[in-house]
């Protein structure tokens, strides 16, 4: 795992984030589902990969399990948020 970061060091990492989600937005608009799936799986799985217990591969693939459901039920929660179903963003 990498190590933690200061507080400014990860404010600016959110920023800059942030700005990245905005302009891949801006890209997959119109794009077709596959192009979009495809790079949101390739995300996801860099995602997964940094979730790290070394020398302990079930707490690992545990975690891993938990983070993809906990990810799903945000999702699930955004697309409410984006058909507007929902006032709030969680």
């Amino acid at each position: 795992m990498k190590e933690a970061v200061s507080k400014a060091e990860a404010d600016r990492q959110a920023q800059t984030a942030q700005q990245i989600v905005a302009m891949v937005s801006l890209f997959f608009t119109g794009q077709q589902p596959g192009v979009i799936g495809s790079t949101l799986a390739e995300l996801m799985a860099t995602f997964l990969v940094n979730h790290q217990i070394p020398n302990d591969p079930e707490r690992e693939l545990d975690l891993r399990t938990k983070l993809m459901a906990q990810w799903c039920e945000t999702v699930w929660s955004l697309v409410a948020v984006h058909e507007g179903r929902s006032a709030v963003k969680q």
